[in-house]
């Protein structure tokens, strides 16, 4: 990738809010060169060509106010960008660019595209006495001081704010993280993450971007947690759709459709599974050796009580049927793949349930 489509790449996942911080710092660093005022200039003609003519009169208290603000955030940003000629000229060039918006009315636009999805993030960080980067190849172990515990994974940042911790129990996250949170019901905890907010009493779970889709996704393990929109990042067509997740599901967040669902984790685990205690998992592994014709309807049941998940049928009499094998060492979901193959019948997982129909059309 050349260098200015690397800056237009950059640039946009600035505007859009979406960028991280190893990007930001890359991005003001090309910044400070003087060598990309020309594509910054032509970001500034998108962020006006697409406005609505009729929406764009702003009063002047309106601008003095947006022009504070720009002023404010670039006055934040001079101290961190290298010192050159060339930040200089990008930041009087910006400076013009937004005033002409604003007397031309369009000062909304460039306010909420590029500052107003970004303050949120920037007044958490600035905020933030901790700033904790995981710049080795294994987890790192974070203690934080009501005794919560989280595992930062290799490039992840977490900032959060030791004096107001007390009081407030609020972290951001950039990256991937297991997270073991102290019960608390009088302060709930909250992890920030991109434009959702996980909100907790006690339980452990897992907060990260899916690779390949780029949709944030929780994951839960143990107690249960609350998602939704972070509504002051998403300014427009706001939605109070809040989903509880509870062990073994995972919530699913569409960054671009901006939707919520849930479905199971990848690898549900028992909920009384504790690998600290070898007794306690040798008798749940037990349970699943079965050395004489057991009822589908017997195995089924208590795999909905350890796992913690809704099993359906489609039809009834698939209940009477037998199995006889050891799938203890075996995972849920290969447990299930096991025990279809032997009574000629397939499953599904639908949302949070799992779905076992029958391949014998005379059943």
């Amino acid at each position: 990738m050349n260098t200015e489509k690397r800056f237009s790449v950059l640039l946009n996942r600035y505007v859009e809010g979406n960028i991280s911080l190893e990007d930001h710092d890359e991005l003001f660093e090309m910044i400070s060169s003087g060598k990309y005022e020309h594509l910054i200039c032509a970001q500034m003609d998108i962020c006006s060509d697409g406005a609505d003519e009729s929406l764009i009169t702003i009063a002047e208290c309106d601008s003095q106010n947006i022009m504070r603000n720009i002023l404010s955030i670039a006055k934040e940003q001079e101290k961190v960008a290298v010192a050159r000629q060339g930040t200089m000229r990008f930041f009087n060039k910006w400076f013009i660019a937004a005033s002409v918006l604003i007397i031309a009315g369009a000062g909304w636009i460039f306010y909420d595209r590029i500052l107003n999805r970004n303050s949120f993030i920037n007044d958490f960080k600035a905020l933030s006495s901790e700033k904790i980067k995981n710049t080795s190849q294994k987890l790192q172990t974070v203690l934080l001081p009501d005794g919560s515990e989280i595992a930062l994974n290799p490039g992840s940042c977490l900032y959060y704010s030791k004096a107001r911790f007390s009081e407030k129990r609020e972290v951001y996250l950039e990256g991937q993280a297991n997270f073991q949170v102290t019960k608390n019901p009088n302060r709930p905890f909250y992890v920030f993450y991109d434009k959702v907010v996980t909100k907790v009493l006690g339980t452990s779970f897992k907060v990260h971007t899916n690779r390949k889709s780029g949709n944030v996704e929780v994951d839960v393990l143990t107690g249960q947690v609350q998602v939704y929109e972070n509504n002051q990042l998403v300014k427009t067509e706001q939605r109070d759709v809040k989903l509880i997740i509870t062990p073994n599901q995972k919530a699913i967040y569409d960054t671009k459709k901006r939707y919520f669902k849930a479905t199971l984790v990848a690898n549900p685990i028992p909920l009384q599974y504790d690998s600290r205690n070898r007794i306690r998992s040798k008798l749940i592994k037990q349970r699943y050796n079965f050395t004489v014709p057991t009822r589908l309807s017997q195995i089924l049941k208590s795999i909905e009580a350890d796992y913690g998940v809704e099993i359906i049928v489609d039809n009834e009499e698939l209940y009477e049927s037998a199995f006889v094998g050891d799938v203890s060492m075996s995972e849920l979901f290969e447990k299930l793949k096991i025990i279809c193959l032997a009574t000629n019948s397939q499953y599904e997982v639908n949302g949070t349930k799992i779905l076992l129909k029958s391949n014998n059309n005379n059943i």
